[in-house]
C-alpha cells in the first residue's frame, strides 16, 4: 500500500503492515511506520515477535544522514552461570544450535527466559529518529489487542508445529503456561486454528501503560515489578538488575576500505580482516557501504540483491548481510 512516492511497508502480517502504512498516512517517517509494524505483529503473530524479543533494527536515514544499526540481542540473566546445567545435558541438538537439556529448562519455562530487548530498541530508535508521538505509535498495537484478530494461516500452522532437533513443540510452548493456554489453545488444549479468534485484553492494558510512560514503565516500573515477581514465584532466573540495567548496542554498517580483485576489505561492521565478495555489477568504492553499493547499482535486479549477496567471509566461519 503506497501513500507518497517511494514509501512502502512490509510484514509477514496484513495487519501489521496496515498499521505501518496508516502511521505513514499520518505523516510519520520510516522509523515510526516500523515500530508500529513490529507492535502490531507482536499482537497478531506472538510467537514470532513482541516486546520481549529480540532483534536487530537497521535505519537508513537519508534525510539526516544517519546509518546504523540498533542490536538488541537478548543477554542471559546475570543469575546464569557457566556450569549451573553442565549435569544435564543430553546432547547437542541436531542442527548444531544449542543443547538440548534434560527437563528442557533451557529451551521451555521460566528458567528458559532471556532478558526481554524489543521494546527498549523500539523506544531508542523512535525517540532518536521517529517524528510523530509516541502514543500515536502504540494506538493500533492496542487496538488489535483489544479488539480481537483472527488466526490466520501462517500463524495457525506455526502454533501446531512438532518441535524440530529435539527442541520443544511450538503447541506444547503455547499450552505452558495456564494464561497462554487460556489465550491461544482451544478447550481441548490444541492451539487454535485458522479463523479462531483471540482477544488479548491482559495485553491492551500492558501496552496503554507503555504508551502513556514509555519503555521505562516496562524496565523499572509497574510491568517491571509485575515481571519480577511472577519469575520469583515460578523459579525463573530473571531479576530487576537484568531489566533496569538492560540497553541496547548501537553498530555501524560494513564499510569498505580497499578493493582487491573484487574483494571489498572492509574497515567497519566485521571483524578486521574480514571480506566481502560481491558482484562485479555493484559498484563498490572504498568509503561506501554494501546498501550504497546497492544503491549505485547498473541494474535493479542486481541492487535488489546487493545486501543479500554480499558474504562476509571470516576465519571462524561466514554469515550473511
Amino acid at each position: 500500500m503506497r501513500y507518497r512516492k517511494g514509501a512502502m511497508i512490509v510484514a509477514a502480517q496484513p495487519e501489521a503492515a496496515e498499521a505501518g502504512a496508516d502511521i505513514l498516512k499520518a505523516g510519520g517517517n520510516a522509523v515510526d511506520a516500523a515500530v508500529a509494524c513490529a507492535l502490531v505483529a507482536g499482537v497478531v503473530d506472538p510467537m514470532m515477535c513482541g516486546v520481549a524479543g529480540f532483534g536487530s533494527c537497521g535505519i537508513l536515514m537519508p534525510a539526516t544522514g544517519f546509518h546504523g544499526y540498533v542490536d538488541f540481542h537478548a543477554p542471559a540473566p546475570l543469575a546464569v552461570r557457566p556450569d549451573m546445567w553442565a549435569d544435564r545435558i543430553e546432547s547437542e541438538a541436531r542442527d548444531g544450535y544449542g543443547f538440548i537439556l534434560r527437563g528442557r529448562v533451557n529451551d521451555i519455562g521460566y528458567q528458559s527466559i532471556c532478558v526481554p530487548a524489543s521494546l527498549r530498541a523500539y523506544s531508542d530508535a523512535h525517540r532518536e529518529h521517529g517524528r510523530l508521538p509516541w502514543e500515536q505509535i502504540v494506538e493500533p498495537a492496542i487496538g488489535w489487542a483489544e479488539s480481537g484478530w483472527t488466526v490466520r494461516p501462517h500463524v495457525g500452522s506455526w502454533w501446531a508445529e512438532d518441535g524440530q532437533m529435539g527442541r520443544a513443540a511450538n503447541h506444547e510452548r503455547l499450552a505452558f503456561t495456564p494464561a497462554s493456554r487460556a489465550l491461544y489453545c482451544r478447550p481441548d488444549g490444541a492451539p487454535k486454528r485458522v479463523g479462531d479468534r483471540v482477544v488479548n485484553r491482559d495485553l491492551g492494558h500492558t501496552l496503554r501503560l507503555i504508551a502513556k510512560h514509555g519503555d521505562r514503565v516496562f524496565y523499572e516500573g509497574e510491568i517491571a515489578h509485575a515481571i519480577v515477581e511472577d519469575m520469583r514465584r515460578h523459579d525463573g532466573l530473571l531479576g530487576a538488575a537484568d531489566l533496569a540495567q538492560w540497553k541496547t548496542v548501537r553498530n555501524t554498517p560494513i564499510t569498505v576500505a580497499q578493493i582487491q580483485d573484487g574483494i571489498a576489505i572492509v574497515d567497519q561492521g566485521l571483524s578486521a580482516g574480514q571480506r566481502v565478495v560481491v558482484d562485479g555489477q555493484f559498484k563498490l568504492k572504498p568509503g561506501s557501504t554494501i546498501v550504497e553499493a546497492a544503491k549505485a547499482a547498473s541494474t535493479p535486479a542486481s541492487g535488489a540483491s546487493a545486501a543479500a549477496l554480499a558474504e562476509a567471509d571470516a576465519a571462524s566461519g561466514s554469515r550473511r548481510e
